[in-house]
């Protein structure tokens, strides 16, 4: 009974004699092997085992084009791997001992070959596969124990960091471990802060893409910090920042740590337009000392929370400022109160005590960030118990995401912007509750009209309106009937209507003056809501194209241009 095939073969000759002859030397199918279609040079050689990802490959050495060692060598450089076997005649023998240096595993004489031969080397070829996969199976194997043991490290580390000094002796394993790896032995802590307000101020992107440009970031830096450190580990942060417990790294100086933040700033402004923020803590060598550096960095955070200083290198004046504590009491109730009568000019006042308040008493980050989190949750409590919670989800954010949203604000100013955000909201909730809508949607008609030249964009319109672009949008349909695509459209295709008419521009030109990105789909557009083309209306005002035909002649003749373009405003005059 034939064994079942499981292993991809290619042939690969010029001469269609030798292909033939492999083909029907041996029952391929018996030795568990199947043939694809064969190649007859070394390009069709290398499309074939990037499109086949064949397992074995039977090669002859004198192809054309390029030969079978160029093959062998380009297959590898590709990361494309299968177990090569050589065909060679006498004249190049030597060609064949070179391939088995390039990893070849036999060559075989063409004149002489016989089956057995064929077999031997098809069973050698898979003998070497079998390998190689259980190599990759070890490789994955150490990959994953490695980082499990990574895992395991970070974990009894925060165990670690989260304790007190007084709690050692129950943490005796953990500190164990953590000396084995000599994680204490010279190691200090970095925080890279990535910039929220660069990512926040594009409103062109979705919460899921601004999440998205993080990872890319934090991606960058990881990269860049195995380039600088031999030893580091990455503790959980909040989502704009990563923390790096670097260790084991001789000759680290505050110089150096400026060398690295000068390349990830540059490398993060030139690939994803971020911005970058750095501050590390003292270097310190042994694990009693793991607090004190635990201490200066959250000192250090405070300090930048109210400066935001690029990059601070540890200093014992950054933790000279005194950090008082505040209660908000007063103001949760009195923003109770101006939420339920919707009142907004207490609501602006009771904002702005709250943020003169903080810099007044400049309590820790820490505090004002959970002050931040009150607020949102007592002022969404209190809109639930009106009935109007949706309102204000809609036009802020979700509490999930919210929440995530405040833990993730880096600086004093960052906390602030907030505020005035949610400020915003709350004020848009008083509008919604007493229009049901109606002036937001005349204010977005009101803005459409005298951008209609603009690229408008839901989120656009959103952010002038200070409401989220899906809340806009539903709201949009509920008040008009209609898409808020469908209005903007038919709006741009009543002034394209009055600019042909005009008969001063070219179609494309009125394309590009109404926000379209080209002629084609503003033509689409055009038929869409007025059943003809652009051209076709402008034929039935009887408008001459003449100056239009000229003009898109420019465009398909870029040489002799300045020529062209003097003879048409010639005969224009």
């Amino acid at each position: 009974m034939a064994k079942k095939p499981l292993y991809k073969v290619l042939l690969i000759d010029d001469e269609l004699i030798i292909i033939s002859g492999l083909k029907s030397l041996i029952n391929w199918e018996s030795i568990g092997c199947y043939l694809i279609p064969p190649a007859s040079n070394g390009k069709e050689a290398l499309d074939m085992i990037i499109g086949e990802t064949p397992d074995i490959v039977i090669c002859d050495i004198g192809i054309p084009v390029f030969d079978g060692l160029e093959v062998l060598r380009k297959s590898r450089e590709m990361n494309f791997n299968p177990v090569f076997i050589m065909l060679t005649n006498h004249e190049n023998f030597h060609m064949a001992q070179q391939a088995l240096k390039y990893g070849a595993i036999d060559y075989l004489i063409k004149v002489n070959l016989k089956p057995d031969m064929l077999i031997n080397s098809i069973e050698n070829a898979k003998s070497e596969l079998l390998k190689r996969k259980s190599i990759c199976k070890l490789a994955s194997i150490e990959d994953y124990l490695s980082q499990n043991q990574t895992e395991v490290l970070v974990a009894n580390l925060l165990t670690i960091i989260k304790s007190s000094p007084q709690q050692k002796q129950d943490l005796l394993h953990a500190y164990d471990l953590c000396n084995e790896a000599n994680i204490f032995n010279s190691y200090f802590l970095i925080n890279v802060y990535i910039k929220p307000s660069d990512i926040n101020n594009n409103n062109l992107l979705t919460f899921t893409e601004k999440d998205t440009l993080l990872d890319h970031e934090k991606d960058i830096i990881k990269k860049i910090a195995k380039f600088f450190f031999d030893d580091y580990l990455i503790l959980p942060q909040n989502k704009n920042s990563l923390l790096l417990f670097i260790y084991n790294h001789s000759n680290v100086d505050k110089m150096y740590i400026t060398q690295f933040y000068d390349k990830v700033r540059i490398t993060s402004r030139n690939l994803l337009e971020t911005d970058v923020d750095i501050i590390t803590s003292d270097i310190f060598n042994t694990s009693d000392q793991i607090f004190l550096c635990i201490q200066q960095l959250e000192d250090l955070t405070n300090f930048y929370f109210y400066n935001e200083i690029s990059f601070i290198y540890y200093n014992k004046n950054y933790i000279s400022t005194a950090y008082d504590i505040i209660d908000i009491a007063d103001i949760i109730n009195l923003l109770n109160v101006a939420l339920i009568t919707h009142n907004i000019t207490d609501l602006q006042n009771i904002f702005q005590k709250y943020m003169d308040l903080i810099l007044c008493k400049k309590p820790r980050k820490h505090n004002v960030l959970n002050y931040c989190i009150n607020i949102y949750n007592y002022t969404l409590a209190t809109l639930q118990s009106i009935g109007q919670n949706e309102t204000f989800i809609h036009s802020f954010s979700n509490p999930s995401y919210a929440i995530d949203e405040i833990v993730s604000l880096q600086t004093i100013n960052d906390v602030f912007k907030w505020l005035a955000k949610i400020e915003n909201a709350i004020s848009n909730y008083n509008i919604l509750a007493t229009t049901q809508g109606s002036s937001l949607i005349e204010s977005a008609k009101y803005f459409i009209q005298q951008n209609i030249e603009s690229k408008l964009t839901l989120n656009s319109i959103a952010d002038y309106l200070n409401i989220t672009p899906s809340y806009f949008s539903s709201l949009f349909k509920k008040e008009c009937n209609r898409n808020f695509i469908d209005y903007v459209n038919e709006l741009k295709i009543k002034k394209a209507c009055q600019l042909i008419q005009e008969n001063k521009y070219l179609i494309y030109e009125i394309a590009y003056m109404l926000g379209f990105d080209n002629a084609y789909y503003f033509s689409k557009i055009f038929k869409k809501y007025k059943s003809m083309t652009p051209s076709e209306y402008s034929k039935q005002f009887n408008i001459n194209t003449e100056l239009h035909s000229k003009k898109e002649c420019l465009i398909k003749t870029p040489y002799c241009k300045s020529a062209l373009i003097d003879h048409t405003i010639s005969k224009c005059k």
